[in-house]
């Protein structure tokens, strides 16, 4: 008797979860079915669904939407219920409540216009919008937004609705996080710091970089433009331009047999490279000129050559102004 007792008790549990997971799976798919048609706005039931999240949630109305698919998909998946008793969880509610509060303020502002209850009159202006099939002329924060709001601008004024919002979303992002509020701020502080010494290493190597240049230009050759100047980098013929004591680019003579292609013995190839965002300033052209000039003077040169990708137009247009010529 006893086994048939204890068989007969299994059978009954199994079917309460039986039960269960298939009211969960109803649950979730029900749930599913309401995202996509209120995303795709199927016919009827698809264009008020999505109102009805507008008039709730207004301008947030897509967040609420995927909240419900998510939901649905969970149902599916674990066969049970959201158990709220994740920190997180309360974080996702106030960031979303701050949202719903902050975006309001421009909702506020147009009924101000109105006389009569602020309040009021944003209700009776949503319903209006949902009986004329108005989507996209409800904003705010909706009836949800709408009702927070006026609570704490009611208690607490303008200023008080901000600085509680704000105060909601930092909390909500601690919560997010799953730390303190100390251990936030010190979290915070220690990213800050590695971005500031990451910034400070990057600026240092560059005024590094400027320095080794500058000690050069006792004892090196300098090259004078009008716009800018060129130091010499190497025995090579390779020179940094700079401007302001800032490189910008470089420009450089490759001797045989360095070069990227195969002149003709006793040839030199010219390159050239400037920043993008100091291009159509005639930095290359001029640059190029005084290192041809320095060549064929003093390097004893008898003839230079150059070459650019077909698609590069501007390198084109570089050596067309240099006066070099197809062969």
């Amino acid at each position: 008797m006893g086994d048939y007792m204890a068989k007969l008790k299994k059978a009954k549990l199994s079917m309460n979860n039986k039960e269960k997971s298939f009211a969960f799976e109803v649950m979730g798919i029900v749930s599913i079915l309401i995202s996509l048609i209120s995303i795709a706005r199927f016919g009827f039931i698809g264009k008020y669904l999505v109102l009805a999240f507008s008039l709730l949630f207004g301008d947030w109305y897509f967040v609420f939407i995927g909240l419900v698919g998510m939901f649905g998909v969970y149902c599916l998946v674990f066969h049970k219920k959201i158990e709220i008793k994740s920190v997180r969880y309360y974080g996702i509610f106030l960031i979303l409540l701050s949202l719903l509060i902050i975006t309001h303020f421009g909702m506020h502002e147009y009924v101000s216009q109105f006389e009569g209850n602020a309040l009021k009159t944003t209700l009776k202006i949503y319903f209006d919008y949902f009986k004329s099939n108005s989507i996209r002329m409800i904003k705010g924060g909706g009836i949800v937004g709408c009702f927070f709001f006026y609570v704490f601008y009611f208690l607490l004024g303008k200023i008080g609705t901000i600085l509680v919002s704000l105060i909601l979303m930092f909390v909500g992002i601690v919560f997010l996080t799953k730390k303190t509020i100390r251990e936030f701020v010190e979290m915070i502080v220690k990213f800050v710091k590695k971005i500031y010494l990451f910034i400070q290493k990057r600026f240092k190597n560059v005024i590094e970089s400027v320095v080794e240049i500058s000690k050069d230009y006792g004892s090196k050759k300098i090259l004078k433009t009008k716009k800018s100047k060129l130091f010499i980098k190497n025995e090579k013929e390779t020179y940094a331009i700079v401007k302001d004591d800032i490189p910008i680019g470089c420009v450089g003579l490759l001797f045989h047999p360095d070069t990227n292609h195969w002149w003709d013995e006793g040839a030199v190839e010219l390159g050239y490279w400037i920043a993008e965002e100091h291009w159509g300033n005639g930095y290359a052209v001029e640059a190029s000129k005084i290192l041809i000039e320095h060549a064929f003077n003093d390097l004893n040169v008898k003839e230079i050559y150059a070459s650019y990708r077909l698609e590069n137009n501007q390198s084109k247009r570089v050596l067309e102004k240099l006066g070099f010529k197809y062969y």
